[in-house]
């Protein structure tokens, strides 16, 4: 189970779930975490399902840039994480970007 994450350019890392609900669209907070079964993965992505959400933004983040994030399971303990930064409306990483996630 993710419950949490961190960076070291935000104040606070969270993980929101957008659903369609009749025709509009809601974001809510995933406080009670997100399962990711043994070997699974989850994707989280901009357009609806789990996303990132930063709070607190230390400096504006630039497009090109990598932005680091750790993130804390309930048993697996932390691993970091390294995203690339999209302009808004990207529908994923462009030509020649680093890839999404380095584990340390």
């Amino acid at each position: 189970m993710l419950i949490g994450g961190s960076s070291p350019q935000a104040d606070r890392v969270e993980f929101h779930l957008t659903t369609n609900d009749g025709g509009i669209m809601k974001m809510r907070p995933a406080t009670a975490g997100i399962t990711v079964p043994a070997g699974a993965t989850v994707e989280l992505k901009p357009d609806g399902g789990y996303h990132v959400m930063l709070g607190g933004l230390k400096a504006p983040l630039k497009s090109g840039t990598m932005l680091p994030i750790t993130l804390r399971f309930a048993k697996a303990g932390s691993i970091e994480v390294v995203f690339a930064v999209e302009p808004i409306g990207a529908r994923g990483p462009s030509a020649g970007a680093a890839p999404e996630h380095l584990h340390h």
